[in-house]
């Protein structure tokens, strides 16, 4: 999951020329990765299924916004982040509810 999402971050970062473009999609990947290493945290560390719930509706809601902001960039990306969304919300809502990874 990490693998492909850092593919599809980068292809679209190197597909924008312009560096001011580059910005917010960076921003935002670099936020993605981030919550998706923390998520493991809340909910183990904290073992919290409260915690681990909240992470994942924050994952849910990151990773639509670098599938809207990778979409101005480069579809196959967008193609490879949407087959994520699906899978961020229900596998890690299953691992919650069921106390483990």
């Amino acid at each position: 999951m990490y693998a492909t999402i850092a593919y599809a971050g980068g292809r679209a970062l190197c597909g924008s020329r312009d560096r001011r473009k580059r910005t917010r999609p960076a921003a935002s990947l670099a936020a993605n990765l981030t919550l998706n290493a923390g998520w493991s945290w809340m909910f183990f560390r904290l073992r919290s299924g409260k915690a681990g719930r909240m992470g994942t509706v924050l994952l849910d809601l990151s990773i639509m916004g670098l599938i809207r902001r990778t979409a101005r960039t480069d579809r196959t990306a967008v193609g490879l982040l949407k087959d994520l969304d699906g899978e961020t919300g229900t596998e890690q809502d299953d691992r919650a509810e069921a106390g483990g990874p």
